[in-house]
């Protein structure tokens, strides 16, 4: 299975992150916050990726440097 990429920006930038980056760097924080406010059961590395693109305006990218 291919991996994703994706872009965002902030103030320092813009950058671009892998699914499995997203999963490796972002998901044991955003599962403990999940945890915390009783939402366990949607705790799986889709919606964690799918968080990640609304919390940081992240957008998919077909070909890099788009």
């Amino acid at each position: 299975m291919k991996m994703k990429l994706y872009k965002y920006c902030d103030l320092d930038g813009e950058y671009y992150i892998t699914e499995a980056q997203i999963i490796t760097e972002y998901f044991p924080y955003w599962s403990k916050q999940m945890d915390k406010v009783g939402r366990k059961h949607l705790i799986n590395y889709k919606n964690c990726i799918e968080d990640f693109c609304v919390v940081h305006w992240a957008v998919e990218v077909k070909d890099y440097g788009e």
